[in-house]
């Protein structure tokens, strides 16, 4: 067992070493690049229309527009139309502009990310008012503060932490079930493993939730309704994948009740639970950098099953050490821990062989990893992982033989896997954290 799980851990090194090579890193959304009227420009006359390009594809039902009058009076734009290429988008202005100028837009990107810029302009002005950088917001967590807003952002550690929550609740409800299939069959029959499965799927529909009214804000422009801001969020792709988490989020919940009182899921309601578990990975991996560069039909299925390897490795670990080992007969959780370890290494050779992949889309040069946040956070990332396997091939190698010698004393085998298993679970909770801050990193 000790050399199947050396030989993940080589796969990981040479991820590492593979970060030293190689040219650039991508831009994951799109960027402004043009702008008629121009940034500080000097009109005799109000402008009939407003046009901006940007560098990719603009999803129109996304875009919003307003204009700022030297008082402050804001006026919504009325739904752009492309231009003559699908990167070109085109707002109506109001008739009458005069003074001082701020038109401002707001869009999605083709990735999920929320960006805005402004761009200031006069109307029959005296002098060109300074040209101001667009800012870019991320997608649910935007980096940049525009200081017009009335509005402040939803601040970046609650996003974070949301966004773990996220994932911890994610592993919590999988590994339930990833150890009733896999590992330790008849779990399901302990209170507390369904009790652990509830607060699960409790966490993701409300995790999603959040995720979901924190888009919304992040899309609104002052002035709308929030129910306008939420058809707006809907009516994007991001979007509508963030209210199908929520929904998903909720028939785990429907599930997890059914679980604490029955016990048990009938052949049906698992193939159910299955095509939802199903759906929930698709509306995860349909936003974000799966999405954004590099061929998307292959980043989405490989983000998919990213995070379902994640889910079987983390979250049967947690339930290992949470529910088994502390709660079923000696005997039984030494062979639950045995199979894990079978089960654990096929699940970190997917991680491993797509965590490469995905990888490869964002960085095109993986030398340029280590020159910004996001590929530094990967790169952290990919030396956490490398721990827990070390750590996991090390306990395993270990407690080979103690296993066999501490058979007549049960109370000392439990605490030795207790303790082997606790610090890996540990460095799989602190690699869950970096992965909270990464997805909401742009590659650049």
């Amino acid at each position: 067992m000790p050399r199947l799980l050396a030989r993940p851990l080589v796969f990981v090194a040479a991820v590492i070493g593979m970060s030293t090579l190689g040219a650039q890193s991508v831009s994951a959304h799109n960027s402004q690049e043009t702008s008629s009227p121009a940034s500080g420009e000097v009109l005799a006359a109000s402008p009939a229309e407003w046009t901006v390009g940007f560098d990719k594809s603009v999803p129109l039902a996304s875009a919003t527009g307003e204009v700022i009058n030297g008082t402050g009076v804001r006026t919504a734009l009325a739904a752009p139309r492309h231009g003559v290429t699908d990167n070109i988008i085109v707002f109506a202005m109001p008739p009458d502009l005069l003074g001082s100028i701020t038109a401002r837009w707001r869009l999605v990107g083709v990735d999920g990310h929320v960006i805005s810029g402004r761009i200031p302009f006069s109307v029959n002005a005296s002098a060109a008012i300074a040209p101001t950088v667009p800012m870019d917001v991320a997608p649910v967590a935007p980096v940049a503060v525009d200081s017009e807003e009335t509005n402040e952002p939803i601040p970046q550690p609650i996003r974070h932490v949301n966004t773990l929550l996220n994932y911890l609740s994610l592993m919590a409800f999988a590994g339930v079930f990833a150890t009733e299939r896999f590992v330790a069959q008849g779990t399901l029959s302990l209170v507390l493993s369904r009790r652990f499965a509830l607060v699960g799927s409790i966490g993701l529909a409300v995790t999603s939730l959040v995720q979901m009214l924190i888009f919304v804000d992040d899309i609104g422009l002052e002035g709308r309704s929030w129910f306008a801001e939420f058809g707006d969020a809907l009516s994007t792709t991001p979007g509508g994948m963030l209210f199908a988490k929520v929904v998903v989020g909720i028939v785990f919940v429907a599930f997890a009740r059914g679980l604490v009182r029955n016990g048990t899921f009938s052949e049906a309601r698992t193939r159910l639970l299955a095509a939802a578990g199903l759906m929930y990975l698709v509306a995860l991996s349909y936003v974000g950098h799966s999405r954004s560069e590099g061929a998307p039909w292959l980043g989405i299925p490989v983000d998919m099953a990213h995070t379902a390897a994640s889910a079987v490795w983390l979250g049967g670990l947690s339930s290992l050490v949470f529910i088994v080992i502390p709660r079923v007969e000696i005997e039984p959780a030494v062979a639950a821990f045995d199979r894990f370890g079978y089960i654990a290494e096929r699940a970190v050779a997917v991680l491993v062989i797509t965590g490469v992949i995905q990888t490869l889309r964002l960085h095109t040069n993986p030398l340029s990893m280590l020159t910004n946040t996001h590929g530094l956070l990967l790169v952290l990332k990919i030396l956490m992982v490398a721990l827990m396997l070390w750590l996991a091939a090390r306990n395993r190698r270990s407690l080979l033989g103690r296993k066999r010698r501490e058979t007549t004393r049960p109370n000392v085998l439990r605490r030795l896997l207790t303790r082997a298993l606790l610090l890996e679970t540990a460095i799989g909770g602190a690699v869950l954290a970096v992965t909270s801050v990464l997805v909401a990193t742009t590659p650049t």
